[in-house]
């Protein structure tokens, strides 16, 4: 059973995922909890606070501990450990069912949060290149281990499946087909590279 921070920020997420961040207010949360405000600021002095914590839980700390020690990760793991990630992120999100929650919105939020906390925006930016770096690693230890052929481009091939990874994001929120593409892409983009 979630206690009830767990619920407060699940509802809080979910409402400015359908509303974004103006239309949302801890009135509405409370109505929406059926709690009362000494609750609400019992947890979260704000709905700044309340903001900055969504942003971490469920976006800053998945991409920090996708992209932590893992420096003799292989290419067939770290796609693999990406189209797991995936699957849970697009199962997490359909259990809202809601066809207000949009990328547009995520996007938004996000977008919102690096204004409002430029520490964050700062954060984000240094695990976008983490993750790239770590699409480099887990490709020179393949060629080096003789998983994909030698002559590969490593900074192309990295920038390849980043770009995949951020497609597969993209869609999670969009529900659209490239959810399902983005597991084959990568299979296929392996399958072009493998020995």
């Amino acid at each position: 059973m979630k206690n009830r921070k767990e619920q407060i920020l699940e509802k809080a997420l979910e409402l400015f995922l359908k509303r974004g961040y103006s239309g949302v207010s801890i009135s509405i949360l409370q109505e929406e909890l059926g709690i009362g405000r000494a609750t609400m600021y019992y947890y979260f002095k704000d709905k700044e606070q309340l903001f900055r914590t969504i942003v971490e839980r469920y976006y800053i700390e998945p991409l920090q501990s996708s992209v932590a020690g893992q420096d003799d990760i292989l290419l067939s793991g770290l796609i693999e450990m990406r189209q797991k990630m995936h699957r849970e992120s697009t199962s997490f999100f359909e259990a809202y069912h809601n066809a207000q929650i949009t990328a547009y919105n995520l996007q938004s939020i996000l977008f919102l949060a690096t204004i409002k906390f430029p520490d964050l925006g700062h954060t984000i930016g240094e695990l976008k290149k983490q993750e790239t770096r770590l699409w480099k690693r887990a490709i020179k230890n393949s060629v080096d281990r003789g998983e994909i052929k030698p002559d590969i481009d490593v900074e192309n091939l990295a920038l390849a499946f980043s770009g995949l990874k951020e497609m597969s994001e993209f869609s999670v929120f969009v529900k659209v087909e490239y959810g399902d593409r983005y597991i084959g892409a990568m299979s296929y983009l392996y399958d072009l590279v493998r020995l």
